[in-house]
């Protein structure tokens, strides 16, 4: 008897050593992948580049509307919204089967290839992160759209600015005596400049509201863009505008800034901080704001390896994964 339980913790210890957290980031213009083990080590994995039906795809389906649960179609597709009226709840019932858009697609099974000859394993379960609010089309897809990647399930993560917070959170809020906390997110790639502004209470993150210029939506820039380039007047207004906690209305400032994107950890980026910050309450603070990013955590992989933390705490977490079996 004494001998068989052994055996069974050891197949148990072996099973938990095997556990790994996949993480797969689809920003406007590529997509990450990053690995988290139990021994809290990430590994990067790949990045790789979109073609121009990835980037269209992104933009389309979560640029506009940012944060807002819109319903933006993929082209040729007849809006339902619009002939359903009230009836909108059928419309992830209508879509329950429909595929992810083959851009979409054809990205993350390149992602997981990488993970699984990264690994030497393959990957049973993965969060995928987007950098705005998707259309409720888009999610719709995404429920039902492990199977066809040949995982037991497939976690939809956004906005992308949660999970560049989360590995900088407090890893558990019940024990925390952290005070609540602004946070402001910048992703900078060849997509644009996305800013979040966030309220972290000791690992619960609140979205506060995201800036972005919208002269990007029409052309495109380069990673030689200058900061004179961005609509440094209203990112200024932006950053130095006040947050409100939401379980107690407290007002809050900015205490730490995190980098996000391809473009992330350039020159560029920091030079548009500086022209943000100057004339305003952070005149002069940049360097105490900006949080270290360094090794698994740099501007490129932060997003992708925060999903893989959160993938592999959701499947250590048996309490969790019964509670949403159970609707709860």
């Amino acid at each position: 008897m004494t001998r068989l339980l052994y055996l069974i913790l050891a197949v148990i210890a072996a099973v938990r050593a095997a556990e790994i957290g996949v993480g797969f980031d689809l920003s406007f213009n590529h997509g990450t992948a990053s690995v988290a083990y139990p021994n809290g080590s990430i590994v990067l994995v790949t990045k790789i580049d979109g073609d121009e039906q990835y980037k269209a795809m992104m933009r389309n389906q979560t640029w506009l509307l940012p944060q807002d649960d819109n319903d933006l179609q993929e082209a040729g597709q007849v809006d339902q919204t619009f002939l359903f009226g009230r009836l909108g709840r059928l419309q992830p019932w209508l879509r329950t089967q429909q595929p992810l858009p083959t851009a979409i697609h054809t990205m993350l099974i390149d992602l997981q290839a990488a993970v699984n000859d990264a690994t030497g394993s393959p990957v049973l379960s993965a969060g995928v992160v987007l950098p705005l609010s998707p259309s409720q089309d888009l999610k719709s897809r995404f429920a039902t759209a492990a199977p066809a990647f040949g995982l037991d399930e497939l976690k939809l993560y956004f906005p992308a600015s949660i999970w560049a917070a989360y590995p900088f959170s407090a890893p558990d809020f019940y024990t925390c005596s952290s005070p609540e906390h602004g946070v402001l997110t910048v992703d900078y790639s060849d997509a644009g400049l996305v800013a979040t502004k966030l309220v972290d209470e000791c690992g619960l993150v609140d979205v506060q509201e995201t800036w972005h210029d919208l002269a990007f939506l029409a052309e495109p820039h380069t990673a030689d863009l200058a900061s004179g380039n961005v609509n440094v007047s209203s990112f200024r207004a932006f950053i130095n505008e006040p947050m409100k906690v939401w379980s107690t209305d407290q007002v809050l400032g900015i205490a730490k800034i995190l980098l996000t994107g391809s473009h992330g950890a350039t020159p560029g980026l920091r030079n548009i901080l500086t022209s943000a910050l100057t004339g305003g309450a952070y005149e002069g603070k940049l360097d105490e704001m900006l949080v270290p990013q360094r090794g698994a955590l740099k501007p490129l992989f932060l997003v992708s390896a925060g999903a893989a933390k959160e993938s592999l705490r959701w499947q250590q977490d048996a309490w969790a994964r019964e509670a949403e079996a159970q609707g709860r």
